[in-house]
């Protein structure tokens, strides 16, 4: 099983790697999880026991002369006595940074210049001089990284190139059927099937779509700005709004608002990201499916936590009061009795606002006398 992260790791997935890592070793000893992250993660208590149980692996750009061996492989060169130019060494470790996919990108595109060759007399792969009158052939090979991958894509028109940013932001890949939303907007399926027949951007199964090289969504990615990427995430989620959601919503079940969820959260939208974790945990909670719901949960309790406003006791004590209540039906209790008894606390520090909601204040008493009735049975 692999995780891939574009960013840092969100409580939820840390939460199912620690139960999975639980789970494995009596159901499944065959297990591997392999999780990838741009950066060093930040590991959350809940899922603190893969510090112990798990190997850190830190992957490094190469070096120079891994570059050049990886060039030798990628050129076919097999004879010892055959070397690599250093100018031709320097301009691809230089234009690649180390990275061995984008070294590939760079070698092929070359030999699809026809701009490397072998010397006979020298026996040395090395850049051909393509313009006699210049003295430096590596100028020849652009230095952003981005021109050579994205060069085939030069010609596209606006709106084409417009729907490769926002499919970079929605990420690797997607589904086709939840993300028609956007065909009202910028005519976004019909676009995506055209950029795949004519271009090969990308791969389709069934009604699902993804990238077909990874370094094209890398350089696609790279080319916007943060604002930039947070415009788009709010377009997304306006075409969302606008569409008819709730029909979406019978239709991919939970799977449209936690996508939701996180283009708001991308957006920095936070109530509409807490908003959609919320609705997407009332969903998983009602078909019970607690594992699902009290990662939903978890995720609306954080988004809240960086609302500006801070939202009336109501809004805080629901997503709190029905996490502990997830938590009880998957046998957390521990975990549950804090959540509750945390709730109760902020409740009573309160007291004027929780003279206007009795209500819900003894619904959160409830669920945890629930709770401490749940465990004794347990204990007992």
């Amino acid at each position: 099983i692999i995780l891939e992260g574009d960013g840092d790791i969100d409580p939820s997935s840390w939460s199912l790697l620690a139960e999975l890592m639980q789970r494995a070793s009596a159901e499944c000893p065959q297990i591997m999880l392999i999780v990838s992250s741009r950066d060093s993660p930040t590991i959350t208590s809940a899922a603190s026991n893969l510090r112990r149980n798990a190997i850190q692996v830190k992957l490094t750009p190469f070096e120079k002369y891994e570059t050049e061996q990886y060039l030798r492989v990628l050129l076919g060169v097999k004879d010892r006595s055959i070397t690599i130019d250093q100018r031709l060494l320097d301009v691809v470790h230089d234009r690649a940074n180390g990275c061995p996919l984008f070294i590939e990108c760079v070698a092929r595109w070359a030999l699809e210049k026809d701009m490397i060759e072998f010397v006979e007399g020298s026996k040395k792969m090395s850049l051909k001089m393509l313009d006699e009158r210049s003295d430096d052939v590596t100028a020849a090979i652009p230095r952003e990284l981005s021109n050579i991958l994205l060069a085939p894509f030069n010609k596209l028109s606006p709106p084409l190139w417009d729907v490769l940013k926002i499919t970079s932001c929605i990420g690797y890949s997607f589904d086709a059927d939840l993300y028609s939303t956007l065909n009202q907007v910028v005519d976004f399926m019909p676009k995506i099937r055209e950029l795949s027949a004519k271009y090969d951007c990308f791969e389709q199964t069934g009604s699902h779509f993804r990238w077909k090289q990874q370094a094209v969504y890398e350089a696609v990615k790279s080319l916007l700005m943060v604002n930039q990427r947070q415009k788009i995430h709010k377009l997304i989620v306006r075409a969302f709004e606008q569409s008819k959601i709730n029909q979406i919503d019978d239709i991919k079940g939970g799977d449209v608002r936690r996508l939701l969820g996180r283009h708001c959260a991308l957006a920095e939208d936070w109530a509409g990201a807490f908003e959609q974790y919320l609705r997407a945990g009332d969903r998983a909670n009602a078909m019970f499916n607690f594992n699902e719901a009290s990662k939903m949960y978890e995720e609306a309790i954080d988004f809240q936590a960086k609302m500006s406003e801070q939202p009336p006791l109501r809004s805080r004590m629901i997503p709190t009061i029905n996490l502990g209540t997830c938590l009880r039906e998957l046998a957390r209790y521990k975990e549950a009795e804090s959540v509750l008894t945390r709730c109760l606390n902020e409740a009573q520090g309160v007291f004027s606002d929780i003279a206007l909601d009795e209500e819900l204040y003894v619904r959160a008493l409830t669920a945890l006398a629930a709770l401490y009735q749940a465990q004794s049975k347990y204990d007992a």
